[in-house]
């Protein structure tokens, strides 16, 4: 409940401000010709203000090392997709964050799926309920 409380609140924000103002209050500073630049960018290419600001968001404060090619090829994306709300865009990061995470660290996050059939296969193999459960912690560690 909070945290969708949180999440209405920072869409409300990014919804009411324009990117120009956001940069400058994520960096402290105005602007630059470059931040215009990439701004304009995207505005281009028929996305509106606040999926721009999600963009711009995960930009500054989520992935610094964001590149202008992957900024337009995801801009692109969005319009294809037709992600036109500053909440789907932040569904669609969420999403892509998890998924770097799982990559990062795929046995920390087995799908049940996943997990089952390693079970069966191992009580098809004839383990016994410790060789078991040893079995099944080495897949989280």
């Amino acid at each position: 409940m909070i945290e969708e409380q949180k999440m209405d609140q920072f869409i409300e924000y990014i919804e009411a401000i324009t990117p120009e103002e956001l940069i400058g209050e994520l960096t402290q500073n105005k602007p630059t010709k470059s931040d215009l630049d990439i701004i304009t960018g995207i505005q281009e290419q028929g996305v509106t203000d606040p999926v721009v600001n999600a963009i711009l968001h995960y930009m500054l404060l989520i992935n610094r090392n964001i590149s202008w090619p992957y900024i337009h090829k995801l801009t692109n994306y969005f319009v294809r997709q037709e992600i036109d709300t500053a909440r789907e865009a932040i569904k669609y990061f969420q999403k892509q964050h998890e998924q770097m995470k799982r990559q990062n660290n795929p046995k920390t996050h087995i799908d049940e799926s996943t997990l089952r059939a390693n079970i069966i296969q191992a009580i098809e193999k004839g383990y016994n309920n410790e060789q078991l459960g040893q079995y099944v912690r080495s897949l989280f560690e």
